[in-house]
């Protein structure tokens, strides 16, 4: 399965995420999916888990602060979190 790599804007800077699309807004799909890892681990941890739901939803999985593609760049705890 291939996802597209998208920026998730926040108010504390950008978060790398996977974009494994799923159905066109309107077409009679619920509200988008986002898939958050564990610790150690990144968003390509969903791939499998995406590949299952992408049928029915838009699937966005976010790499947290410090892993895969997302840059630490945390001045105190809440950010990383």
């Amino acid at each position: 399965m291939t996802a597209q790599e998208i920026e998730l804007p926040t108010g504390a800077g950008a978060l790398a995420a996977l974009d494994f699309g799923g159905p066109e807004p309107g077409a009679g799909s619920g509200p988008p999916v986002l898939l958050v890892h564990g610790s150690g681990h990144n968003a390509v941890a969903w791939t499998d888990v995406a590949a299952h739901l992408t049928s029915h939803r838009r699937v966005v999985a976010v790499d947290l602060r410090g892993h895969g593609r997302c840059p630490l760049e945390s001045d105190h705890a809440e950010q990383y979190w």
